[in-house]
């Protein structure tokens, strides 16, 4: 409605965007048609087909808008109207305005956002009709491209890539809820914060935090991993200049929010310390020992671990309602989700105080309870197996990556794994009965992701996490899946459970004891019930 007004104010910390890409959709009404005309081909594909908001300063400089205000809404609108007919201005409708783009380079751009969609999300539905409507902006009239837009509009509402999405789309948002925890359960105020240990994940936990504003005390054991943590914080930030996600001037002041330190005593004050220290139990009893010796009463200790025992780290610290985990993907400044480990004893305003800093953090935040592996890790373990055993089979490396990357993985699991110094493509194996008999065309995915889909089930029922959907969340904020296949648990559900388990016990014949179907599956599907409706009982 905005776009089809002749001039457009906003204020000035709004942001604009078209999201609807997001839920498997496309910006209807003329979204589509009109932004083009204002921004140009380039702009309204970045918007439209990314779904990402931008400030209002950025929409001013693009002509989405023509004016910024401060203050009163309705009073700021009047006084731009006075000024608008002051200066004599004449209705200016953008559905007239000639689309401002070259026509030969503006095919080059629709081609090159065509590939680069299908190279990176595989199958994704509504991302190639959004560039087939701004196409339609181009080359059409206003009435026409109208008509068009509505054609491709109801093309992606009939998707079921739709109702996957909005799936996703409402299961973060229902992740961020605590439901047994009183509202009037007030937060922290988090000033000031401390890492402990300057390796990958700690450089990278207390760039996520200044990138917030937050300052940032970084203990290091010694001045030479000192200065080579701070150096490492530097180089990413300078990275980030120079792909143009950060300004010079802003990359200065977040680096000067970090504080190098050798000592627990320098530590003393800060309201959240968080360790990032390897995954060796020893050694992170250690830290807590040291934390829980020297922080103030009320600080929030908080633990990297994404497997040890967090509740014996939380005893040692001698206060272990102040202790909860903070489970970081790497990198931890640029992915976006956050593990949230509550622990046997972790405080209610403790866990509400870690929830609104992921908000803070802009990230995702989903709760999870103490188990070897958490929730994550653990069933993504599993789906590494499966990769791996397909390779033992005789299965070749292109072909299990070539078959989840054409599901929609945006990482394929050899791949994964030889970013983590397996390197299955060096092995030579004798050609196994795998590539002799003839396979299910699917076989090769389902491998990897029943096995997901199985260990999710056990993780539900073990109440390591309170939902399917925020398993799914889990998933597609931090492994990659597919967001228009709604996560794994909601993939089941679409297949249909008995489906699922009868694939399960089938892998179960040929493939081992570690396919054991889950008792909660097997209990859903003499119920016939769905993951869904397990969430909906609570």
């Amino acid at each position: 409605m905005a776009l089809a007004c002749h001039y457009r104010i906003l204020e000035v910390n709004a942001k604009v965007g078209l999201p609807e890409v997001k839920l498997g959709l496309l910006p209807g009404a003329g979204g589509t048609q009109r932004l083009p005309r204002l921004a140009g081909v380039a702009k309204a594909m970045e918007m439209i087909v990314g779904g990402e908001p931008i400030s209002a300063v950025e929409a001013k400089r693009h002509a989405i808008v023509d004016e910024l205000y401060e203050g009163e809404p309705l009073a700021a609108g009047l006084a731009y109207a006075v000024q608008l007919l002051a200066q004599g201005v004449k209705p200016r409708r953008s559905g007239h305005v000639k689309v401002p783009a070259d026509v030969s380079s503006t095919a080059d751009l629709l081609m090159a956002k065509r590939d680069e969609v299908q190279r990176n999300h595989p199958g994704l539905y509504s991302p190639v009709r959004c560039i087939t409507a701004i196409e339609a902006a181009i080359t059409l009239p206003l009435n026409d491209g109208l008509q068009r837009e509505r054609a491709l509009f109801l093309e992606c509402l009939a998707s079921p890539q739709r109702a996957a999405l909005i799936h996703a789309f409402f299961a973060e948002r229902q992740a961020a809820k605590v439901f047994d925890v009183d509202a009037s359960v007030s937060t922290r105020k988090l000033a000031s914060t401390a890492v402990v240990g300057g390796g990958t994940l700690g450089v990278g936990i207390a760039l996520a935090l200044v990138g917030s504003g937050l300052p940032v005390k970084l203990l290091e054991r010694n001045g030479q991993r000192l200065e080579a943590a701070l150096h490492r914080a530097d180089a990413l930030l300078q990275a980030g200049v120079q792909d143009g996600r950060l300004s010079e001037p802003l990359k200065r002041e977040q680096l000067a929010l970090i504080s190098g330190v050798l000592d627990y005593a320098d530590l003393a004050e800060v309201d959240l310390v968080i360790e990032a220290v390897c995954d060796d139990l020893d050694i992170k009893r250690q830290v807590f020992a040291a934390m829980g010796r020297v922080c103030k009463t009320e600080a929030i200790l908080a633990s990297t671990t994404s497997s040890l025992d967090l509740d014996q780290m939380a005893n040692l610290s001698g206060r272990p309602g102040q202790v909860l985990g903070l489970h970081f993907f790497n990198p931890a400044h640029v992915k976006h989700l956050l593990g949230v480990v509550r622990a046997s004893q972790t405080s209610a305003q403790v866990l509400t105080s870690a929830l609104q800093l992921a908000r803070q953090l802009g990230k995702t935040a989903v709760v999870v309870g103490v188990g070897d592996g958490f929730v994550g890790d653990r069933m993504a373990l599993r789906y590494l197996r499966e990769a791996e055993e397909l390779v033992e089979e005789g299965f070749s490396v292109a072909q299990v990556d070539a078959a989840l990357r054409e599901f929609g993985m945006e990482i394929a699991p050899v791949a994964m794994l030889d970013s983590s110094g397996l390197k299955f493509d060096a092995l030579v194996r004798e050609p196994s009965l795998a590539v002799r008999i003839e396979i299910d065309p699917q076989h090769l995915w389902q491998r990897p992701i029943y096995a997901l889909i199985n260990e999710g089930a056990r993780i539900l029922e073990a109440g390591l996490a309170r939902s399917a959907s925020d398993i799914d969340v889990i998933f597609l904020k931090g492994y990659g899946f597919p967001a228009h296949r709604g996560g794994p648990m909601y993939l089941a559900d679409q297949i249909g459970l008995a489906a699922v388990l009868h694939r399960i016990r089938e892998f179960h014949q040929h493939h081992g004891e570690h396919w054991q179907p889950a008792p909660l599956l097997e209990r859903l599907v003499a119920e016939g019930k769905t993951f869904a409706e397990l969430d909906q009982q609570g």
